[in-house]
């Protein structure tokens, strides 16, 4: 054991650690190193806060856009098919008195009947788009109309939850990622 202390007692008067004042200036430089690192690893766990606070809001914007795209599609199809409704008024207007209406109204009539039948195919057995006569119950249209917007509805919805789904799912891998990261640079420091 003397020998072995004797030993680094040599190596340290070589690098001439046994004056007090190279003690302490290796000491300092040893400090100024332990801070210059402490300071890397914060600056790094700054800039990767940043990355998962950018990160969360991005996720946050797609959320928001998804769901406004969503609002808009719905709106979208309401109007739609009040555009269907209001035809349908106008198309009962004039199929109520098919025996009295000039050629210009049967024609207006065919007009309609096309578009109905056109925008709601469980229509066709119900008005003639040839003569533009209706053959049914005039509240059945209105109740395949409302179906039919309740339907195109759900199915719009059916999309955006698939899409909502999706972007849970990436958040979830973000969330994963970023405390990876926040764990790593923990690490650091």
């Amino acid at each position: 054991v003397a020998s072995g202390a004797g030993i680094a007692l040599g190596a340290l008067k070589l690098i001439g650690l046994l004056n007090p004042w190279t003690a302490a200036a290796v000491g300092a430089v040893g400090l100024t190193a332990a801070i210059a690192g402490v300071i890397t690893g914060t600056d790094d766990l700054t800039y990767k806060s940043s990355l998962l606070s950018e990160s969360v809001k991005e996720a946050a914007d797609n959320l928001n856009k998804t769901v406004e795209s969503s609002k808009e599609q719905i709106n979208s199809i309401g109007d739609t098919y009040a555009g269907v409704r209001t035809i349908a008024d106008k198309y009962f207007e004039l199929a109520d008195n098919f025996d009295n209406l000039t050629d210009a109204q049967k024609e207006m009539l065919v007009t309609y009947a096309d578009y109905l039948v056109e925008q709601c195919p469980e229509l066709a057995e119900s008005i003639d788009t040839v003569t533009g006569q209706f053959v049914g119950q005039k509240d059945e249209v209105y109740k395949t109309i409302d179906a039919l917007e309740a339907y195109a509805k759900a199915a719009a919805m059916e999309d955006v939850l698939k899409e909502l789904y999706k972007q849970e799912f990436n958040i979830g891998n973000q969330l994963k990622d970023n405390n990876e990261k926040y764990n790593n640079a923990k690490n650091i420091i």
